[in-house]
C-alpha cells in the first residue's frame, strides 16, 4: 500500500437527457488498495448543494467500488 494518503472526491450526476443535475458526492482514499487482488471499499453517498428536487438518506445510500493496484 502507498506510504501517501490521496483523498479523490467523486460526483454522482443525473444523465444529461435527464438534466445532468449533480446528486451527491463522495471523498476517499485512492491509496487505500491492495496490489494485484480488489479491495471492495463502501462509500456513502452525502447530497449535493446543487440537488434540490432529489431527496435521500445519506445512512441508506452507498456505491461499492473495488480498487487494485498495478505496476505501470
Amino acid at each position: 500500500m502507498p506510504a501517501k494518503e490521496k483523498v479523490s472526491k467523486m460526483s454522482v450526476c443525473l444523465d444529461k437527457s435527464m438534466g445532468g443535475t449533480e446528486l451527491g458526492e463522495v471523498e476517499f482514499n485512492m491509496a487505500d488498495f491492495k496490489f494485484g487482488e480488489y479491495k471492495i471499499v463502501r462509500l456513502f453517498l452525502r447530497k449535493s448543494a446543487a440537488n434540490t428536487s432529489y431527496d435521500f438518506n445519506p445512512e441508506e445510500t452507498f456505491i461499492d467500488l473495488a480498487l487494485k493496484g498495478s505496476r505501470a
